[in-house]
């Protein structure tokens, strides 16, 4: 029984500018996916729902959500004889023809 020694060698070959070929790849990479977080981001800043519910005979809610629940605005109008009426919060009443309204696609 003999044994026979293979030889073996520890030299390391490392093509020139292999780290520099590294590191530009990982920098591409962490920029195509912060481009894609940062797009993702911009297209759903506009995403919003609304819904209109009518409370009584002589109210109407409207409420406004944004950005998948987390912002929601929410207005109460009531109807009078002088025309709707917006019920702010504190209690003040104030004509919805005196508010700017932005009407919108």
């Amino acid at each position: 029984m003999t044994a026979e020694a293979i030889p073996t060698s520890n030299t390391s070959q490392s093509p020139t500018g292999g780290g520099l070929l590294n590191f530009l790849a990982n920098a591409l990479t962490l920029a195509a996916f912060l481009l894609m977080a940062i797009g993702l981001v911009a297209a759903t800043a506009t995403w919003q729902s609304h819904t209109i519910e009518f409370v009584g005979a002589d109210r109407m809610r409207l409420t406004n959500v944004k950005w998948w629940g987390l912002s929601q605005t929410e207005s109460l109008y009531r109807a009078s004889p002088a025309g709707w009426v917006l019920l702010r919060a504190n209690g003040d009443e104030v004509a919805v023809a005196l508010q700017p309204i932005k009407i919108s696609e």
